[in-house]
């Protein structure tokens, strides 16, 4: 018998089981999905940091609605749930090595809050280390293996999480940063620089701008132009589509935010 033949044959047989295994698979995933949050009236009061740089995050409208208070949709899936615990549990465990560094570095911060007021933005650091009595901000993030691959060879981040660690960079006056990406398949970590040099010093001078206008706008009470097109990914995956959608579109013109290549 060929092993196609064979594997039909198995796939084939019939099993006599008390265990309803496909509708122990689709409870599952319900029950995994169980007390998390999912449709919610919320009103933001501050930019957030991972997602200002990040699809929708670039769109002024975005934020306008939720400035102002809109039902956010919530587009989890059981698949997207576990990866989002997996993650935070790889973030911890990651933490607890960085807080036995004794020799290159040692740990000031982690989980440091951050909070401006002009433009109101808060975050969280995921570390902050004591190099010889300067402080570097650190970014902790776990990716699939082929976007690891590339973050490897070209020790750049991804484009969002550049603009991420500048803003925790220039909002804590502090010049050096670090990403460190950790292979999800493997658990492999590299580790490589970000220095906050003329370059990266005009580029978040020109998102802090940005939030700036886009929240002048919503102090204004200016309804704000749709940023992109029905059919883009931006706003295929936006948490308030249905909300903007519904609502006539503005007429007060705000360029999205242009994120640069890392």
């Amino acid at each position: 018998m060929s092993p196609k033949n064979h594997i039909d044959s198995l796939k084939n047989r019939k099993r006599e089981t008390k265990l309803d295994h496909k509708k122990l698979q689709k409870e599952l995933k319900v029950a995994s999905l169980e007390g998390k949050q999912r449709d919610a009236f919320q009103t933001k009061t501050t930019f957030s940091p991972s997602t200002v740089g990040y699809g929708f995050g670039t769109c002024p409208r975005y934020w306008q609605f939720a400035f102002n208070g809109v039902e956010f949709k919530d587009s989890f899936t059981a698949e997207g749930m576990a990866a989002m615990e997996n993650g935070t549990a790889s973030h911890d465990r990651i933490q607890k090595s960085l807080k036995r560094l004794t020799k290159v570095a040692t740990v000031k911060h982690l989980e440091k809050e951050l909070k401006i007021e002009d433009p109101p933005i808060r975050g969280f650091i995921d570390v902050i280390l004591d190099v010889d009595g300067e402080e570097i901000v650190g970014e902790i993030k776990t990716i699939k293996a082929e976007q690891y691959d590339l973050r490897k060879i070209t020790e750049t981040p991804s484009d969002s999480h550049l603009v991420q660690i500048l803003i925790y960079m220039k909002g804590m006056n502090i010049d050096e940063g670090f990403f460190l990406y950790e292979n999800k398949n493997t658990h492999e970590i590299s580790t490589f620089p970000i220095i906050m040099n003329e370059e990266n010093k005009e580029y978040v001078d020109y998102i802090f701008d940005w939030m700036r206008e886009v929240y002048q706008a919503f102090q204004d009470k200016k309804n704000v132009k749709r940023g992109y097109s029905k059919s883009s990914y931006q706003c295929k995956y936006c948490p308030i589509f249905d909300a903007c959608y519904e609502a006539p579109d503005g007429r007060t013109k705000i360029e999205t935010l242009q994120v640069r290549q890392a």
